[in-house]
């Protein structure tokens, strides 16, 4: 089996091509077969693309003179992943206009948000809200022996908290910047932005994942919506976001997914232990054991989610140990602004669930960094998000099925991870 398409200098084959085929070929262009692709895609989205091509020159036993050439190989994949970035748009484009009457491309439009408010409804909080102690057995092992300051007791984080992982849907966002290459200085030369911003969102539902990745948070999360509904994953579903607390994350999320407003948002708790670690180490004075004390002192009020306290300490820190002022504001501010992010993670780990973005950020190694942040390397805005798609294709094991019939089946039951990449 063959690609009916035909392009110059790509892979030779060493057999007889049929009369049908050979017809209406051009000089100096070859057939492509399946297993061509699948490797030159393979190899490209785990390494260099002068690194692949010495692997594919060598699995295919090319002879000098008859390899395949790098810019070659680059221009190829980099044409796949076009090609499949515009296959991925229409199919999320196609899948919203189907469901959503009047979208004209614009999800945050109040209409196309009223719509989703009625087609999918928010599912219940917690199976347990309805008791007046839900998870009590474990909350009062919790709190044994513990001051009160540190002890689980904010009622409404506790009836917050999702019934099981089973009926929930967990959305990890991430985004990674790499090395924009130079444009072209022409006479109407404008300076544009240094690097191209990659947005990778991790989606797990019923033990399946799927990475979503685009070139912008606004294009990733139109993707994100369409696949939710195309995977039915909204519905009653309970839909719970995690991220390290960017603003442009907040911002998307919140307008995105404004008719589930409040919508469930957690901060990773690495990403806050590592804030407030660093703002207090140059907000108070004290040797490393002193500093240390101190951070575990707000830390244990913070992962039982009693931000409240954990502010008040902050505040009646004496002077005489205070630094840096402006630094202890800073840290009170993080707290009360991403108070409303801020979950209970002691009950969360008692229950064995998530709590944290890292999904996303390991997606994001995979898909961008680890191929595309090296020294020396710069790309163009088409270049990064071409392979980064077809690295999202490989571990999302669609990559076969987009070669062979030039469809994506966006579908989170369409296989597991190849590689099992970890919740």
């Amino acid at each position: 089996m063959y690609i009916a398409k035909i392009e110059a200098e790509v892979g030779r084959v060493d057999f007889d091509i049929p009369e049908s085929v050979a017809s209406f070929m051009t000089p100096k262009e070859y057939v492509r077969s399946l297993c061509f692709e699948e490797l030159s895609m393979s190899y490209s989205a785990s390494h260099s693309y002068r690194q692949a091509a010495k692997q594919l020159n060598r699995a295919l036993r090319r002879e000098q003179g008859k390899e395949v050439k790098v810019s070659t190989l680059n221009e190829h994949v980099e044409s796949m992943g076009r090609k499949a970035v515009t296959c991925l748009q229409a199919t999320a484009r196609d899948t919203l206009e189907a469901h959503l009457e009047g979208y004209t491309g614009d999800l945050t439009d109040e209409a196309i948000q009223s719509q989703l408010a009625e087609l999918y409804p928010e599912a219940p909080s917690c199976a347990c809200a309805q008791v007046d102690n839900p998870f009590k057995e474990q909350i009062e092992q919790y709190n044994s022996g513990k001051e009160e300051r540190d002890q689980i007791k904010r009622k409404e984080l506790v009836e917050a908290t999702e019934p099981s992982p089973e009926s929930t849907v967990y959305i990890s966002v991430d985004d990674v910047g790499v090395q924009r290459q130079k444009d072209k200085r022409t006479n109407d030369y404008i300076k544009g932005k240094k690097r191209v911003e990659n947005t990778v969102i991790h989606v797990e539902a019923d033990g399946r994942k799927h990475v979503i990745t685009a070139i912008g948070m606004h294009n990733a999360f139109t993707l994100l919506m369409a696949f939710l509904i195309s995977n039915e994953l909204l519905g009653f579903h309970r839909v719970v976001f995690f991220s390290d607390g960017a603003q442009n994350i907040r911002s998307c999320i919140e307008t995105f997914f404004s008719f589930r407003m409040p919508v469930v948002h957690m901060l990773d708790w690495y990403h806050l232990e590592k804030r407030m670690k660093e703002l207090l180490s140059m907000a108070v004075k004290g040797n490393k054991e002193a500093k240390a004390t101190m951070r575990n002192v707000i830390g244990r009020m913070l992962w039982a989610g009693n931000v409240d306290e954990a502010i008040a300490y902050l505040e009646t820190i004496p002077e005489k140990s205070i630094k840096n002022q402006q630094r202890l504001d800073e840290a009170v501010d993080y707290l009360k602004r991403r108070k409303p992010h801020i979950p209970c993670y002691a009950l969360r780990s008692l229950l064995g669930y998530r709590n944290s973005s890292n999904p996303a950020e390991k997606a994001n190694d995979r898909v961008v960094a680890v191929r595309q942040k090296h020294n020396g390397m710069s790309w163009s805005s088409t270049g990064s998000s071409s392979l980064a798609l077809i690295t999202a294709l490989e571990l999302n094991n669609e990559l076969g099925t987009w070669i062979s019939t030039g469809t994506i089946p966006f579908d989170i039951n369409s296989a597991p991870y190849a590689d099992g990449l970890a919740a």
